[in-house]
């Protein structure tokens, strides 16, 4: 009888130190993964620096899971299958909005904005091309099934100086590395690439006089136009021979438009609090991951012109920290 007693107390403990354990858990995980891009791009580096900073700032461990493309992990992330994904404006828009080629994935949340991608239409710097009206009738890069964002970008760079595909020549490319490539090689006058873009510096060393880069209209009516065709882009005026940058003859004004860490309604608030928290009073840490992160701050975290919602623990921080108004609110709805 003595035994039994004492094997009932011991499982009465047990169960009881159980209980709490289970239920933090459920709201603070112990692993997250992060999805990305394969292993080499952008998004792997900006995923293993946030890892990091997670990891090293809170109780939750994080590492990298690289994938094919946004198209394949988007869905996962919206399931819970994944806990977080590093993904851009317009990816997450139209995975949200369930539009091709996206599975619809209407549970993924924006936990903060990223830093801004930067990117211009590059041409021959010996070519006739001076302007973006200088596209008229010429070959540009065109189609991109492999990264819609990239055809994107073009057609509404071309809207912004109130031109379209239908004014153009499209030469049909898989992706942006086949886009620059044809360039190199004569097969287009124009393609997109972000101008800090290692390729972009291939393509000003291999291509006899180098490359250039065409500043689209940033008036408030180009920037309105090239929003309308890809919501979340914004005009950028980059300096003469901007450190890290080719082709920047003279101040040019080009694109930019935001990278997003995601997550999901399926991660517990606290958990979206206490990520969003950790970067935030990292910013250092998070910065030395890339130099594309050296902007990264607490004030650019939470903004008006994202694509799809913030996560619930997100916005708990943002209110916290003053970053949220009633701006924030509407664009919430």
């Amino acid at each position: 009888m003595k035994k039994m007693i004492k094997f009932i107390i011991a499982c009465a403990v047990t169960v009881a130190l159980a209980l709490p354990a289970a239920a933090n858990a459920e709201d603070l995980p112990r692993f997250v993964n992060i999805a990305t891009n394969p292993q080499g791009s952008i998004y792997y580096v900006f995923g293993g620096t946030f890892a990091k900073v997670i990891s090293n700032n809170t109780p939750i461990k994080a590492r990298v899971q690289a994938s094919s493309g946004s198209s394949a992990y988007i869905p996962a992330v919206s399931r819970g299958k994944i806990e977080l994904g590093v993904n851009n404006t317009n990816d997450a828009r139209l995975a949200y909005q369930g539009k091709q080629p996206f599975v619809s994935s209407p549970n993924i949340r924006v936990l903060t904005v990223v830093c801004p991608l930067v990117v211009g239409m590059m041409v021959r710097d010996k070519s006739d091309i001076k302007t973006m009206e200088d596209l008229r009738g010429k070959r540009v890069a065109a189609e991109f099934p492999a990264q819609i964002a990239v055809r994107k970008n073009i057609e509404s760079m071309l809207a912004a100086n109130g031109l379209s595909y239908d004014d153009v020549k499209k030469v049909p490319v898989e992706n942006l590395i086949q886009g620059v490539q044809a360039l190199m090689e004569g097969r287009v006058d124009a393609t997109a690439i972000a101008i800090f873009a290692g390729k972009a510096k291939e393509a000003n060393s291999t291509i006899p006089g180098g490359v250039r880069f065409l500043s689209i209209d940033g008036s408030p009516e180009g920037a309105e136009r090239m929003a309308e065709s890809f919501p979340g882009t914004y005009p950028v005026t980059v300096e003469a021979n901007a450190p890290g940058t080719v082709g920047i003859k003279e101040e040019s004004t080009v694109q930019a438009y935001d990278v997003f860490l995601i997550g999901s309604t399926h991660l517990s608030e606290k958990a979206g609090y206490t990520i969003v928290k950790a970067l935030a009073e990292n910013p250092g840490e998070v910065q030395k991951g890339h130099g594309m992160l050296s902007s990264f701050n607490k004030e650019i975290m939470a903004k008006p012109n994202v694509t799809i919602p913030y996560h619930d623990g997100a916005i708990k921080f943002y209110k916290e920290e003053g970053l949220w108004d009633k701006e924030m609110d509407k664009v919430q709805q």
